[in-house]
């Protein structure tokens, strides 16, 4: 079944903008962000890093967006997300800098974690699902020609 909705980590939508390659699984999954197509979590934590790693000087040679296309970016994610704010979960995050990701999925049923990051995948449990942008997508193609 397909999860209703996203957290979608960040190293998934930097690698979106920066890719050359439309049909990239990254890409198709910051399109789907960037319709609407995709039902995603948005929190303020996870905004704010979405904008600090977008605007390093480092990544910003690679995807090439000024300050003001990358502002527009996030406005559109923004408008297309469902704003949530959890409460901190039990659950610890194997990085606590990913905590914020381990508490929009614990906190929001049914969400999953999409994620290229081996350390969050290693760590997938029944509270904290968690995804290859791969593994995400086919499971929405299977069950939306179903």
């Amino acid at each position: 079944m397909t999860p209703s909705v996203a957290v979608i980590d960040t190293n998934v939508v930097a690698s979106g903008i920066i890719t050359s390659n439309p049909e990239s699984l990254q890409a198709k999954v910051l399109d789907g962000m960037l319709s609407g197509e995709l039902r995603f979590l948005l929190s303020t934590a996870l905004l704010e890093e979405y904008s600090e790693v977008l605007s390093r000087p480092k990544l910003s040679k690679y995807h090439r967006r000024s300050e003001h296309e990358i502002a527009n970016l996030l406005q559109e994610l923004k408008v297309n997300a469902i704003w949530f704010e959890p409460a901190s979960s039990l659950l610890l995050a194997p990085d606590p800098e990913d905590q914020h990701l381990w508490d929009l999925v614990a906190g929001w049923k049914g969400s999953v974690l999409v994620t290229g990051d081996q350390k969050l995948l290693d760590a997938s449990c029944s509270d904290v699902p968690v995804r290859l942008p791969k593994d995400f997508l086919d499971i929405r193609a299977r069950d939306t020609h179903i």
